[in-house]
């Protein structure tokens, strides 16, 4: 008796646990085995679920067995069929055969959904964005960015505004001021560029992309309990780029407010030595900035660069955005007035 209690109940706790969530993998195990695909790699899913008998089959099981687990939870029931049958006896042993039979199995049939489930997510964009496009990779040995219209696929599709850019230089210095789309822009671009190499769907009337390794430092956090500030986040992101620029390599770069954790004149000199370094044949690099002064790495032939920004307007005493990319150097700044709009300023 004492080893009963001290084994059955832990044995048959974790699958009177289990009942609930069995079913809907057992439905979803079913459709994918009755589902008739044409991609051969979905062809290749369904055949690790179909083998071993079947995974919906297998579930079925064990679906059987926590039913039969659960029963044992009536007070009436649990006397009646242990003193007849020693029930809990029974579904361990069954449950025990179970495992015997699927445990290698499992793990391959859940991958295989996991699998699935990625690609599905893939296909949401075109299923819940009227504006969508499927992108052309090429296999240009130099990296490429061609995009028009690109837009953030996280923005409520009425109010998201579109840009297009042709990246024909190695390094585009974007500035404006606050609030103006530098940020969403750039983040528009590594999210689509992530989902195009995931295969999926992008946001974009049309996006034309190499293979390029695609490195980001846009939202970069401290670690108090690592003892990593913002600024020191940011230098290992930037530390990684060009770490990957020595492997020469097609890759692209998006830095966002490059080193805005340090003073203006430690900032300025710094962001200046890394976009040199990172100014390649073999890599694009794309930074935003409030510091005007990273404007006239355009006349340094050894860094190819390029001038973009996005600007604000001024109508019946508000500030207002077209949030579209411009060529040239920003001109304008709206700090002080945002501080006046917050009451700081008078």
């Amino acid at each position: 008796m004492k080893s009963y209690f001290l084994t059955v109940p832990k044995v048959l706790s974790p699958i009177y646990q289990m009942n609930r969530t069995i079913t809907p993998y057992r439905k979803l195990f079913q459709l994918l085995e009755q589902e008739s695909f044409d991609s051969p790699y979905l062809k290749d899913l369904q055949k690790t679920l179909l083998k071993n008998g079947s995974a919906s089959a297998a579930l079925k099981e064990l679906e059987k067995i926590t039913d039969s687990v659960c029963a044992r939870h009536n007070i009436y029931a649990f006397l009646l069929y242990n003193s007849l049958f020693l029930h809990d006896y029974y579904c361990v042993e069954w449950y025990e055969k179970w495992k015997d039979s699927y445990k290698y199995s499992l793990k391959a049939w859940l991958k295989a959904v996991g699998n699935v489930e990625a690609l599905i997510s893939l296909s949401v964009i075109c299923h819940t964005r009227k504006f969508h496009c499927l992108p052309v990779l090429t296999d240009s040995t130099r990296p490429l960015l061609a995009a028009s219209d690109i837009r953030h696929p996280l923005l409520k599709e009425p109010s998201a505004v579109g840009n297009d850019i042709d990246l024909t230089h190695s390094t585009c210095i974007i500035t404006g001021s606050n609030m103006s789309g530098k940020t969403t822009f750039i983040r528009s671009i590594g999210i689509n560029l992530a989902l195009a190499y995931a295969g999926g769907f992008c946001t974009a009337a049309s996006l034309r992309i190499s293979l390029m390794e695609l490195c980001t430092s846009i939202r970069t956090e401290d670690n108090v309990n690592e003892g990593i500030s913002t600024f020191y986040a940011e230098l290992l992101r930037i530390r990684r780029m060009i770490e990957v620029s020595k492997k020469q390599i097609p890759m692209i770069s998006l830095i966002d407010e490059i080193y805005k954790g340090t003073n203006a004149k430690d900032r300025i000199f710094a962001a200046k030595e890394t976009i040199r370094n990172l100014s390649k044949p073999y890599a694009v690099t794309l930074i935003t900035t409030h510091d005007f002064e990273l404007c006239d790495l355009e006349k340094d032939l050894d860094i190819h660069g390029k001038n973009y920004h996005f600007t604000e307007h001024y109508k019946e005493n508000k500030i207002l955005f077209d949030y579209k990319l411009k060529e040239g150097r920003c001109t304008t700044t709206n700090a002080r007035y945002l501080l006046r709009m917050a009451g700081i300023l008078k």
